[in-house]
């Protein structure tokens, strides 16, 4: 016998009161839902704060293309008639296309698009939690 095995056969059983598994489970799926919420909190923050930013953004955006020649440059190409140029234009179109102002519209929408995936994983967990207390 182990040394281990000693000490338990020494130590007196002592017996958990009543209703104290279940209380714990209880508190425990309490801190498992303020949990849920707070990342609900944040992640429908993320995205209403993503959505009112991407509007003025993309707004800005396509002023800053039409300020640049983006759009005439594209006509150019799609005319048909400038075949013989179109490496000259293609250089052109991506010179004059505001690249910085494009990555922080895909970023603010790849978070908008990640917070409601978010906001739909958490909900389906929420309702877990639901059907296992009730």
């Amino acid at each position: 016998m182990n040394d281990i095995d000693v000490l338990f056969n020494i130590i007196p059983s002592s017996k958990a009161p009543a209703g104290l598994e279940q209380e714990i489970t209880y508190c425990i799926r309490n801190l498992e839902v303020q949990k849920i919420h707070r990342r609900k909190l944040i992640s429908s923050g993320l995205g209403l704060g993503s959505l009112l930013t991407g509007i003025p953004l993309s707004i800005s955006l396509f002023h800053t293309l039409s300020q640049t020649g983006f759009y005439q440059y594209t006509s150019l190409i799609l005319s048909g008639e400038s075949l013989i140029y179109w490496k000259e234009l293609s250089a052109a179109v991506i010179e004059s296309l505001p690249l910085f102002a494009v990555s922080i519209l895909l970023t603010v929408i790849t978070t908008f698009f990640w917070s409601l995936s978010s906001l739909r994983k958490n909900q389906g967990i929420t309702q877990q939690l639901a059907s296992y207390t009730s």
